[in-house]
Formats: C-alpha cells, sequence, structure tokens
C-alpha cells in the first residue's frame, strides 16, 4: 500500500470511528483570543486527518461553554455521542497531543462498548442447565 493510500484509509477508519462512536472533539475558542488562533492550522489539520471536531465559539455559545465549565480558551474536551466529556485539555496544544487524547477516549469507550455487549450476550444466554438438556437432547438426536 502506498503512503498518500494508507493515509487515506487511517483518515476514513478515524473518521468512521468516530462516526461510529459518536466521539467528538470539542474545540472551544474565541476571535480575541492569541493562542486560540495560533491553534486554528493544528485544528484544520486535525479535520483533514477525519477528526470529528466541533468549533465552538464561547462568544455566540456561552451556554455550551459554561455547560462544560470553560473558564478558559482553547480548551478541547473529548466528549461521547451524549456529550458526556471523556478527556480534557487546555492551552496550546499540538495537534499529535489532541489526537491521541482522541484515540485513548476512543478506546476506552471502545473497551466500555465491548464490556456491555459481552454483559448483555451472557444475560440473552440460556442458564446453564438449559444448555446442558440442549446438549444432551441433541446427542441423543444424533
Amino acid at each position: 500500500m502506498t503512503i498518500p493510500a494508507l493515509i487515506l484509509t487511517l483518515a476514513a477508519t478515524i473518521g468512521a470511528e468516530g462516526g461510529q462512536s459518536g466521539l467528538k472533539i470539542l474545540d472551544f475558542h474565541a476571535s480575541w483570543c492569541g493562542p486560540c488562533q495560533q491553534m486554528r492550522p493544528r485544528i484544520e489539520q486535525l479535520i483533514r486527518s477525519g477528526y470529528p471536531v466541533r468549533s465552538i465559539d464561547i462568544d455566540h455559545d456561552e451556554a455550551t461553554a459554561q455547560r462544560y465549565g470553560v473558564t478558559e480558551v482553547p480548551t478541547f474536551i473529548i466528549v461521547d455521542a451524549q456529550g458526556h466529556p471523556l478527556a480534557r485539555k487546555k492551552g496550546l496544544t499540538p495537534a499529535s497531543e489532541l489526537a491521541n487524547l482522541y484515540r485513548q477516549a476512543l478506546a476506552k469507550f471502545d473497551a466500555a462498548a465491548k464490556a456491555e455487549r459481552a454483559r448483555a450476550s451472557r444475560s440473552e444466554e440460556p442458564p446453564a442447565d438449559d444448555r446442558d438438556e440442549e446438549s444432551t437432547a441433541a446427542a441423543m438426536v444424533g
């Protein structure tokens, strides 16, 4: 696989994972914030790489900033599909660090979802006694 094809595959995978899990990076910023302006190219790099980013100007969406307790900008919060915060980072941050924060949150989210699916499948299985009877009946027929 060529490097450009690998990059496109990785970006598609990240985008698909974000879409399936619903995880997003919330980017809280303000137009008057110098560090926020310095972060713009880094955020755009993440978006181009397929990371799901929602940019929120705190001057235009004070309610969301208050909901997440944002008192400094820039602030980055990884949230699940229901908007529950999973990770948080404040200040100038390399794009690679935000990407790692997202991937760590995604891994934890996936592990929790896998554990929940396993719990659900165990609760749907017949009791051990029923399985033994089914196995015995199948052996007698065969």
